[in-house]
């Protein structure tokens, strides 16, 4: 198999190789290690600088009558060979361009302050943060800029190799979430939901967030998250969740779903509930 296209496409082609291999179907495979051994070769090029998909062992099924995104975790699932070519990002729109940078930034920040973050990863994660916070916004307002282009296909693979060791939080489970419910772009979820939930973790990981904000060109743990925002402003990218078609009768919903997803287990600070319907309506 080859699968060239953005994240949904080498996840598509992951989940398609599990059932190529081993048969059944795409949902035998949810959850945690269900492949039960090597799948057939795949070569993952990608054409987006996001997702790191190129390089995890995790793939994310949309399941439209359940309105959820699932999880495919399996080692066997990493594709064989990675081809990574900065060229064949260089049309990308810039819409696409500043949602998959935001994804790849939410996976480097997340990961950086996960419980399971490791050194390596760490080191990872803050890299990516500093190329994407200085490259994104080259990228949106001029895609032929390659020197952009290639940092930030390079942020988005060590992002993608740091989570795939250190793992996502909380505003990766409200992405899912929104994700599901109403088919947004995964990058534009993560964007929506990141600032809120570097505040929500701020006390919880301080010394690292300090790090964050520094990556971020700001100087105060306290800054990062509203470096982000800026950086979304920037990116033209809008920043509540009513901008993009939420609805508030939803939010309870969103809640729901969000405490249900695994990635919720990694974030440094464990939310209720309530703490949960504070954030999505600080950020409605």
């Amino acid at each position: 198999l080859i699968a060239i296209g953005g994240g949904s496409v080498i996840d598509s082609a992951k989940a398609i190789n599990a059932v190529k291999t081993h048969g059944g179907s795409v949902l035998d495979y949810e959850g945690n290690d269900a492949v039960p051994g090597p799948c057939d070769p795949l070569i993952a090029i990608p054409t987006t600088a996001g997702t790191g998909s190129e390089v995890t062992f995790i793939a994310m099924v949309t399941v439209p009558e359940r309105q959820q995104k699932l999880p495919l975790v399996s080692r066997y699932l990493a594709p064989t060979l990675a081809l990574v070519d900065p060229e064949l990002t260089r049309t990308l729109p810039p819409s696409v361009t500043a949602h998959t940078g935001l994804d790849a930034l939410t996976h480097a920040v997340e990961t950086f302050v996960s419980v399971s973050a490791q050194p390596i990863s760490d080191l990872l994660a803050l890299r990516a943060i500093k190329l994407i916070a200085e490259y994104l916004p080259r990228a949106v307002k001029d895609g032929t800029d390659m020197e952009a282009r290639a940092s930030l296909s390079y942020a988005a693979l060590i992002a993608g190799i740091a989570f795939n060791n250190g793992w996502v939080g909380l505003a990766h489970a409200i992405a899912h979430s929104l994700g599901g419910l109403y088919d947004l772009p995964h990058g534009l979820c993560c964007a929506l939901a990141l600032p809120a939930t570097m505040e929500f973790n701020l006390e919880s990981q301080k010394k690292k967030y300090e790090q964050i904000a520094q990556a971020l060109g700001a100087t105060e743990a306290s800054a990062g998250a509203e470096r982000v925002r800026r950086l979304m402003s920037e990116v033209g990218v809008p920043l509540r969740l009513r901008d993009v078609g939420v609805k508030e009768s939803d939010l309870d919903r969103i809640t729901e779903l969000a405490l249900a997803d695994g990635s919720v287990l990694f974030n440094p600070r464990q939310p209720s509930a309530e703490e949960l319907r504070e954030l999505l309506r600080k950020i409605f």
